[in-house]
């Protein structure tokens, strides 16, 4: 009978460490998936921000812009009635400035640029690079004065940047076309308006806001 309970407590006492090390085993591969799809979360959301991030300024570019951001600000905006402007801004004469300091010099004045960008704008404000030496900024409830406002310390900032400490003899400025958004403007409609306000800028001078 002796015999008989102790061989029971035997196979109980192995029937636990093989539960133990199951146990150990189940944990360890649970770990082991946490791990590996946070692995995959970060490189999903690493390729998401390549998608929708500029190379060069590390802003938002095109892509980001046509497929959601513009189209969802100005829904809320129209659904809420609440003001919208959208911001078209151009580096002036880019071209010519690239031409005499060549294309590295240009690619450091479009990483400035948008530095200065990030420290006017607020937290909730869209900043992509539109096209080449072209910016787009959004700003959600924001009426056409308070985003020309807004545009105008931008420009001072860029006027009085230090643009010498990249070349000697350099000096950039910006123009900017600002357009407001009523009920009803679509965001084809308010690109168009603002670059038609840009161009309005450029060929007035540079280095203004019009709205």
């Amino acid at each position: 009978m002796e015999k008989r309970v102790e061989e029971l407590e035997q196979r109980l006492s192995a029937r636990t460490r093989d539960l133990a090390e199951q146990k150990d085993e189940l944990h360890a591969l649970t770990e082991s998936l946490r791990s590996t799809n946070r692995e995959k979360e970060e490189l999903l959301h690493k390729l998401q921000r390549q998608a929708f991030e500029d190379g060069l300024t590390g802003l938002y570019n095109r892509r980001y812009l046509d497929t959601s951001r513009l189209g969802l600000e100005v829904s809320r905006a129209e659904r809420y009635k609440r003001d919208l402007a959208i911001v078209m801004a151009e580096v002036d004469d880019f071209r010519a400035i690239v031409d005499r300091f060549l294309h590295m010099v240009g690619d450091d004045i479009l990483r400035v640029m948008a530095s200065i960008l990030r420290a006017q704008c607020r937290s909730i404000d869209t900043i992509a690079r539109y096209d080449g030496e072209t910016f787009l900024l959004c700003f959600p409830e924001t009426s056409r004065q308070n985003a020309v406002a807004v545009c105008e310390k931008i420009r001072l900032a860029v006027e009085s940047y230090d643009w010498e400490r990249l070349e000697p003899g350099l000096k950039v400025t910006v123009s900017f076309g600002v357009a407001a958004a009523p009920p009803g403007y679509g965001v084809d409609v308010l690109i168009a308006a603002a670059d038609e306000k840009l161009y309005e800028a450029k060929h007035s001078g540079h280095n203004r806001v019009c709205a």
